[in-house]
């Protein structure tokens, strides 16, 4: 039996239009930014992870982590050309 659980997060990214991308994750407070949208991607899951562990560190509600063993999703929302 799989006694693992989920976290899932909805991750929005998008061009600006001046070469700069953003990738947010609402839920958490994330935001960041890269030259290229897969850079702006990547620095906004590390982020989502730090933030996370921060919380069970410190004790602080957030996610439902159940057990120990957990699988990070990431639903991406808006996907533009990279």
């Amino acid at each position: 039996m799989d006694s693992s659980r989920s976290l899932r997060f909805d991750l929005v990214y998008w061009d600006d239009g001046d070469g700069r991308w953003i990738a947010k994750i609402e839920s958490l407070s994330v935001r960041e930014t890269g030259t290229k949208g897969i850079e702006a991607l990547s620095k906004a899951e590390a982020a989502a992870l730090r933030v996370v562990a921060d919380q069970i560190e410190k004790g602080q509600p957030g996610p439902d982590l159940g057990d120990r063993i957990i699988k990070f999703e990431i639903t991406l929302g808006r996907r533009l050309s990279i």
